[in-house]
């Protein structure tokens, strides 16, 4: 985002990074005002690439087009071949709805002893150049 300041002799102009912000999960409230606490950049970023991974196609009104079909494997056998298929459906879903990252890189590793899957996740951060890993426990409750 840039601004441009300008006045009748001179004119300046100033880039600003841009700020993402979204209302945590948690729902905490700010201990001063009450409200719920946002958060910002890299934290909102995180979220947002959580939340796509684990919402399944039509949990959201109205937008049936947003989320996955990860969980759905879930419920598939333990193989090399639903790790291929889960990590295909990431790097799917990221590249095509979520236009702050870029550089999505997914290794899906099956426990097949826990009936669960490791996901090890890499993406770069358009705006605030940072390239982020994380990593996250992928299991059915029942």
């Amino acid at each position: 985002m840039a601004i441009a300041i300008s006045d009748s002799s001179s004119s300046i102009r100033v880039s600003m990074p841009r700020v993402y912000r979204d209302l945590p999960m948690s729902f905490q409230k700010h201990p001063g005002t009450g409200d719920v606490r946002p958060i910002e950049d890299l934290a909102a970023v995180k979220q947002s690439v959580r939340n796509l991974i684990l919402t399944n196609y039509g949990e959201r009104p109205f937008n049936n087009n947003i989320g996955s079909n990860v969980t759905s494997y879930l419920f598939e056998p333990v193989s090399p071949f639903t790790s291929n298929a889960i990590e295909r459906d990431i790097e799917s879903v990221l590249s095509e709805q979520e236009p702050r990252i870029n550089g999505v890189l997914v290794r899906v590793y099956d426990k097949a002893d826990e009936n669960a899957y490791i996901v090890e996740l890499q993406y770069n951060v358009v705006s605030l150049n940072i390239q982020v890993e994380t990593s996250f426990f992928l299991r059915r409750l029942r």
